[in-house]
C-alpha cells in the first residue's frame, strides 16, 4: 500500500522544517509588482483571500518508474496545528483503494472495507513517514498557490530576466536546506514554469574521510503549468507537468487537477470519512 503514496514524496527527508529567520528588508517595487500580478491573475478584480485549507481531486499519470500507471487521489489539508491531512487514493491498475491521514492527534489508515487502523505502533513507521511527506507536499502547495504565502516565506527574492519580462528567483526553505527557485510568468501574470534546484551536501566518496564531494540531496525538478481554470474563485493551472533534470524530453509525471475547493475551510474535514466536500 505504501507504493501508492510514493508519487507524493518530494524525495526529501520528512524532518520538521526549522523556523525561518525574519526577512530583513522590504522587497523592491519590481518584485512587489510581480506578486501583485500573480494575485491579479488568480483573483482578477475580487479581493485576495488567504488559503487556509483546501480539498483537491487530481489524476496522476506517473512515468517516473519502470512501469507507467495512473492514479486518482483526493487530498484534504488544513494548515492549523502544524498541518492536518487526509488522502484517498484509487489505483485502477492495481485495483486498490486506501485512505490515510493525520488529524492532529493520531495517524490513521482505513482500507477499502472501511476498517480503521491506528498507525501509532512502531511497525507503522513507514506509513507515518509517507503521511508526513504528503504534509510536506501540501505545505509546499500553499507556497506555490498562495502568492502572499510565497512572498512571506521565500528569501532573497530578485527579479529574473525572462522573455515576458516577468519572473522572480530566490530561495525556498526546506528541511534539508535552502532550495534556489525560479518562477516565470506570462504577460498576464499567470505562472508558466517553476524550477527547484536542491542544495548540495558533502559526502565521503572513499575510505579516506578527507575525500569528499558535494552531492545534491535530491533531483532537480522542473514544472510547466498549463490551461488556467477557475477553481472556486481562484484561477489555477489545470495541468502540471513535472520533469526531473537532466531529462526534459518527456514529463516524469502529469498532474491533472479536477477539483480544488478552498473558500469554505470549515467544511474541509480531515477525519476518516469518504468523499470531497460539495459547494
Amino acid at each position: 500500500m505504501l507504493s501508492l503514496l510514493l508519487f507524493f514524496s518530494l524525495q526529501t527527508p520528512s524532518t520538521p522544517m526549522a523556523p525561518a529567520p525574519p526577512i530583513s528588508a522590504a522587497m523592491s517595487e519590481e518584485v512587489q509588482a510581480v506578486f501583485d500580478a500573480l494575485e491579479m491573475a488568480q483573483f482578477g478584480d475580487q479581493p485576495y483571500q488567504p488559503l487556509l485549507a483546501f480539498a483537491l481531486r487530481l489524476n496522476l499519470r506517473d512515468r517516473s518508474g519502470e512501469t507507467p500507471h495512473e492514479i486518482s487521489a483526493d487530498i484534504r489539508f488544513r494548515q492549523e496545528r502544524g498541518g492536518l491531512v487526509r488522502i484517498s487514493l484509487h489505483d485502477a491498475d492495481r485495483g486498490q483503494r486506501i485512505e490515510k491521514g493525520f488529524d492532529g492527534n493520531r495517524y490513521w489508515l482505513m482500507d477499502d472495507q472501511g476498517v480503521l487502523q491506528d498507525l501509532s505502533a512502531r511497525e507503522f513507521a513507514q506509513d507515518r513517514d509517507a503521511i508526513d511527506r504528503i504534509l510536506t507536499l501540501c505545505t509546499d502547495l500553499l507556497l506555490l498557490l498562495d502568492p502572499k504565502s510565497l512572498q512571506k516565506h521565500a528569501r532573497n527574492i530578485e527579479i529574473m530576466p525572462t522573455e515576458t519580462g516577468m519572473g522572480i528567483q530566490g530561495l525556498l526553505p526546506r528541511p534539508e536546506g535552502l532550495w534556489p527557485f525560479q518562477l516565470t510568468l506570462n504577460s498576464n501574470g499567470f505562472p508558466i514554469s517553476l524550477s527547484l534546484t536542491p542544495p548540495k551536501r558533502e559526502v565521503v566518496v572513499s575510505e579516506n574521510p578527507k575525500n569528499t564531494a558535494e552531492v545534491a540531496v535530491s533531483k532537480q525538478r522542473f514544472f510547466l503549468f498549463h490551461f488556467p481554470k477557475n477553481f472556486d474563485g481562484r484561477r489555477l493551472p489545470q495541468v502540471i507537468e513535472e520533469y526531473f533534470a537532466p531529462d526534459r524530453k518527456l514529463p516524469a509525471r502529469i498532474f491533472e487537477l479536477r477539483e480544488f475547493l478552498w473558500k469554505k475551510p470549515e467544511l474541509i474535514s480531515v477525519n476518516p470519512v469518504p468523499s470531497i466536500p460539495e459547494d
